[in-house]
């Protein structure tokens, strides 16, 4: 996979020049994420996403919509390897993260409620 062996060498560049908090480590590692959820190495894609919520977390102005969407794709990881109380505790934060956000995406919004209340079912 030349693909992601490209995105791990632009994460490894971007974590020696960069700053530990800046958004372009998370973007890089939420493509990493992406791209081990398309192969099924759900536990990989879960590595990555997480690494990706906590420099989100961590940065100087927060994008809550950014950081709802890592929580949300991390959950529907945690759902599929069957972590079903993790995925809940992942689904609500982002529930309550994209309530923060200042311009949410309705359709998102939608999607990330949906999303909970299937686990709760």
């Amino acid at each position: 996979m030349v693909g992601l062996e490209n995105l791990q060498k632009a994460r490894k560049v971007r974590k020696r020049s960069l700053p530990c908090n800046h958004p372009s480590i998370a973007s890089v590692c939420n493509s990493i994420g992406d791209a081990y959820q398309k192969i099924k190495d759900y536990l990989n894609a879960l590595k990555f996403y997480e690494e990706a919520f906590d420099v989100e977390s961590r940065v100087t102005h927060v994008n809550y919509s950014n950081l709802a969407l890592t929580y949300y794709r991390a959950s529907k990881i945690l759902d599929n390897l069957e972590q079903l109380d993790k995925a809940l505790e992942y689904a609500e934060v982002v529930v309550k993260t994209v309530d923060k956000s200042c311009t949410p995406n309705d359709t998102d919004k939608v999607r990330f409620k949906e999303h909970l209340e299937k686990l709760q079912a």
